[in-house]
């Protein structure tokens, strides 16, 4: 295996912030503190109240790998994850959460693991979740390994029975793939949408020697509680906006019904998305909401 030193490409980490005055010290000290030093660090703030722009310039002005801008007029939080990517230039990229802490050895050990696995489009850490104290609450122990399909539609469908959250958003990515994959559809989940169409285009891996700390920040009661909020952050439009969690599931299965593969494993992937996202209880008790009971608010100009 080459050491770092002579495979070392430029990783570029995009930070979108907003009003994470709390720890957004933390979140940039910890990148700092990588191991890996050929790196670049461009922070977003979305026009933040409580002093969180005040704490980015602060390390902008010690650490020149770090930049920074404030946005003059609010984004929202899928255009500014946007934002963030569309400024850097790494080979390799990741978003990180301006509340998350990661291993000093991370940005090492996902480089390295490209550098294993040619055919990685994506690598994926440990995930384990963080109180507010930064104390381990629990581990997402969920293991992903794609290499054994053949094709986009096996390889998405694998990573749908392997991965339990939406946790991969925030692992390594090739840039190029990224790139094509990108932009965020204006749905709800889009961060899940995109983690397919990355899947669709090369393998995904779990790297288990380095951890990302999640930063439980929300404590709803319910998934309904959850979407709730996620729908008031996203810029939704139009019939997205009305049946948010209903265009969503739509708007999965039309991007299965895209994937390459032969007619079997395009079919057992629409089976397998059908009965995920509709056919079982929790889905449909959602579903029922999101259509019927108008729990869901219809605007997204509610501030984050």
């Amino acid at each position: 295996m080459s050491t770092q030193k002579e495979f070392c490409p430029l990783v570029s980490i995009g930070v979108p912030a907003y009003n994470s005055h709390q720890y957004i010290a933390q979140a940039l000290q910890s990148l700092l503190m990588q191991s890996y030093q050929n790196l670049e660090i461009f922070v977003s703030d979305d026009v933040s109240t409580d002093g969180t722009w005040e704490i980015i310039r602060e390390f902008v002005a010690k650490d020149s790998r770090i930049k920074a801008i404030r946005q003059p007029k609010k984004l929202c939080m899928m255009p500014n994850f946007q934002y963030v990517f569309d400024e850097t230039r790494g080979d390799y990229f990741m978003w990180a959460g301006d509340h998350d802490k990661w291993d000093p050895d991370f940005v090492t050990r996902c480089v390295q693991a490209f550098e294993r696995r040619p055919d990685a489009v994506l690598i994926v850490p440990r995930s384990c979740w963080i109180n507010t104290e930064g104390q381990v609450v629990r581990e997402d122990s969920h293991q992903i390994d794609t290499s054994p399909a053949r094709s986009a539609a096996e390889r998405v469908l694998l990573l749908m029975q392997q991965m339990v959250r939406c946790n991969p958003i925030y692992g390594m990515y090739t840039r190029t793939i990224l790139q094509e994959a990108l932009p965020f559809p204006e749905v709800l989940s889009p961060d899940c949408v995109l983690i397919y169409r990355v899947a669709a285009a090369g393998n995904v891996y779990t790297e288990e020697r380095t951890n990302w700390y999640r930063r439980i920040t929300h404590h709803e009661q319910s998934s309904v509680q959850s979407y709730r909020r996620y729908v008031r952050v996203l810029p939704l439009h139009g019939i997205a906006a009305l049946f948010p969690l209903l265009i969503c599931r739509l708007y999965l299965l039309r991007e299965f019904i895209r994937c390459h593969g032969t007619l079997s494993a395009r079919w057992q992937l629409l089976q397998h998305g059908l009965r995920r996202f509709f056919l079982n209880a929790p889905q449909i008790k959602l579903l029922f909401h999101d259509t019927f009971l108008d729990k869901f608010p219809k605007s997204s100009k509610v501030n984050r």
